[in-house]
């Protein structure tokens, strides 16, 4: 219920971080001015914090101080509905957010020490019980006159005023159905009178993967099935006079990946197409906009010509913080834990900072935050120690749910589609 709270849109209407030093250990001085205890904990705390909270609130966390980073990142609280301030504000948690990831996953490297430290001999009777373990291991098309009779094309609301997205659409002239990549267009007859097919996608090599440096065996040849991906139409939304049709389109991501030069801080990146098409007297469809925003299409609504799109973006934390740091890396190999725990800590402190700066910049627009506060959920919480936050996003925020508006009725081909966003990070891809 906070996730929706936080992001739904009116329907109606279109700290700084210090650089860490290393101390006498040889760890990074994580600038815990002194509220290191020496317990660790991994439960909600009431600890006060220099920022006053919310009127009749405690302030709570969830925090650490096990491990070479400390965090404190707030429990769900009222102002999860609530923007950042600022630019530092939202920079501070986010941080936290990434000491979190990398105190958890260099935890559970130090724990591997049997598979990558230092060779231990092993005696003959541990070698042969290791051995013994080891080896006990379509749519019709056609016409018809299914509408004759019909007076009502309306979608059902579950809240009046507020259409969903469906695949058919109908303002009761035209009926509009998608199938796959493409939308067929009867008249209330039943006839059949156009199919559109959405765009292909744009992919280096017609989206095959790259040929073998070797010619393949004629009949391995054969059989080979080339990757030919489509796009895909999520849902379609009808504005109120019937006169356009807001399509939404899965599947155009890759034309982005294929050109980034470096990883994109989210998985999804430009993974959905919004195209928005006048409807013709005789149903053609004649395309006005087209847009493509952040993550794979969840849901959309719209009121009157407002069109509001949820989508949801896995956070690339894996690449961005994990992978680097993972102990079966070479440069870790052969190490002891805590040798493999100090030179894991020297590298996440150089992996955080650019972590940090791209989410940002992805939740930033025009200089403004539109990401929400960051919370951890209750539910993200376990006190069964096999079952707590685990490290590629603590659970705490895996992914990136967005909110895009815009008013249908001003979408125009002399400009770019005119949206606004608000985010939110969570739990869960």
């Amino acid at each position: 219920v906070a996730i929706v709270v936080a992001l739904v849109p009116d329907w109606g209407k279109s700290g700084s971080t210090t650089t860490s030093s290393l101390a006498s250990d040889g760890l990074p001085d994580n600038g815990t001015n002194g509220e290191h205890n020496g317990n660790s904990s991994s439960t909600g705390s009431t600890k006060s914090e220099s920022e006053a909270p919310l009127a009749g609130e405690e302030p709570t966390f969830f925090e650490s101080s096990e491990g070479p980073f400390e965090f404190k990142i707030p429990l769900l609280s009222s102002n999860v509905t609530e923007t950042y301030r600022s630019v530092e504000e939202a920079r501070h948690d986010i941080e936290q957010l990434a000491r979190l990831i990398v105190n958890r996953q260099i935890l559970q490297g130090m724990e591997n020490d049997d598979w990558f430290g230092p060779p231990i001999a092993a005696t003959t009777s541990e070698v042969a019980a290791d051995s013994t373990a080891n080896g006990d291991k379509g749519q019709s098309e056609s016409a018809s006159s299914a509408f004759a009779g019909t007076d009502d094309f309306e979608t059902y609301q579950q809240e009046a005023g507020v259409v969903r997205s469906d695949y058919v659409k109908s303002n009761g002239v035209h009926v509009f159905a998608a199938v796959q990549d493409r939308i067929l267009v009867w008249d209330v007859q039943g006839n059949l009178r156009k199919t559109v097919t959405m765009p292909p996608l744009n992919l280096t090599n017609g989206g095959k993967p790259p040929l073998p440096v070797e010619p393949l065996p004629i009949a391995e040849a054969k059989s080979s099935i080339w990757w030919n991906p489509k796009p895909y139409i999520q849902g379609m939304l009808l504005s109120p006079d019937g006169a356009r049709l807001t399509v939404i389109v899965g599947g155009y991501g890759g034309e982005y990946t294929a050109k980034e030069k470096t990883i994109p801080i989210i998985y999804e990146l430009k993974g959905t197409r919004v195209i928005v098409y006048d409807i013709g007297d005789d149903g053609i469809l004649t395309e006005v906009s087209r847009t493509d925003i952040d993550g794979n299409h969840l849901n959309s609504y719209s009121v009157e010509n407002n069109v509001h799109i949820v989508t949801k973006a896995g956070l690339n934390t894996w690449e961005h913080l994990v992978s680097p740091i993972q102990r079966w890396s070479q440069e870790f190999y052969g190490m002891t834990a805590e040798e493999y725990k100090v030179a894991a800590t020297v590298k996440a402190q150089a992996l955080i900072p650019d972590f940090v700066q791209k989410v940002l910049d992805l939740v930033t627009v025009d200089g403004q935050i539109i990401l929400s506060h960051l919370a951890v959920f209750a539910d993200s919480i376990s006190a069964d120690e096999q079952t707590s936050i685990q490290a590629f996003g603590g659970d705490v925020a895996n992914s990136l749910t967005q909110v895009y508006s815009f008013d249908m009725s001003k979408a125009s081909t002399i400009s770019d589609l005119s949206l606004s966003k608000r985010a939110t990070l969570q739990p869960g891809y």
